[in-house]
């Protein structure tokens, strides 16, 4: 599938899954704008796509701030004329259980996981609506389905995601 002058705002792709859809999606002719919070990773990711040939920008951005999501979905969509789609593949996981995982830990993983895909969307989605549409993929985990022992918040910010994404 090609995605020639498509622009997709992608959270989480300094890295891992996020980072692969990037360079996917870039080999494929879209222009890829990459929300991160690791500013190295990010520019080093953005290199590398633009040194083979791709449109890419790059943001160090907290997923967890909607007011810097919102900030840097605009300047992606004045780096590229339009946004056409969003990848959430921002995420994290911390171990802890219903006992151990403290309100701090509780609220960074929300925060990332669940969150970060709200704000997001709520930032795309008024671009998507004035492009004519456009697709959300929300990259989730099997916990979304299940659970492993001692990774609460995690399997509770995946099971939130999929509700999210229904």
């Amino acid at each position: 599938m090609r995605f020639d002058g498509k622009t997709v705002v992608v959270t989480g792709g300094a890295l891992g899954i996020g980072q692969a859809v990037c360079e996917i999606l870039a080999e494929r002719g879209a222009n890829v704008a990459i929300l991160d919070w690791d500013e190295k990773a990010g520019n080093e990711t953005c290199e590398k796509i633009k040194n083979s040939g791709g449109k890419v920008s790059f943001e160090k951005v907290d997923v967890a701030d909607f007011e810097a999501v919102e900030k840097a979905v605009e300047n992606a969509r004045n780096a590229f004329g339009e946004i056409n789609s969003l990848a959430v593949s921002a995420g994290i996981q911390r171990y802890g259980t219903a006992v151990s995982t403290d309100e701090k830990q509780w609220n960074e993983v929300l925060d990332v996981n669940l969150k970060g895909a709200w704000n997001a969307a709520r930032a795309v989605i008024p671009f998507l609506q004035k492009s004519g549409g456009g697709t959300i993929v929300n990259v989730s985990s099997v916990q979304a389905l299940a659970s492993q022992q001692n990774v609460l918040g995690y399997t509770v910010s995946n099971h939130g995601l999929r509700g999210l994404t229904r």
